[in-house]
């Protein structure tokens, strides 16, 4: 279960988190789940996969309503605040309570 710190700053949005393997972005979408952050088009974050298309990274822009992926990451993602080392951190420091 992912903790309030990690479903709070989720759910502000403006973030990008980049992975590498399936296990990674499992953890993302997961806790986008928990956060009830869906995709732009409202599916369940959980619900759609892409598998083996790595690396990539799952973006969420303040002003959307939800969830997308890049491989190639545009100027204004750029401007987004790149949270992977903290959110793997944080996601490690749960499994360690």
């Amino acid at each position: 279960m992912t903790n309030e710190q990690v479903i709070g700053r989720l759910k502000q949005g403006n973030w990008y988190v980049e992975y590498k393997t399936e296990q990674e972005v499992n953890l993302i979408l997961e806790a986008c789940d928990e956060a009830e952050i869906t995709w732009v088009d409202g599916d369940k974050a959980t619900e759609w996969k892409q598998f083996g298309l790595y690396p990539s990274c799952i973006t969420f822009y303040k002003h959307h309503h939800g969830i997308t992926y890049s491989f190639d990451l545009s100027d204004d993602e750029k401007e987004m605040q790149n949270i992977t080392s903290w959110f793997f951190d944080a996601i490690k420091g749960e499994d360690n309570d």
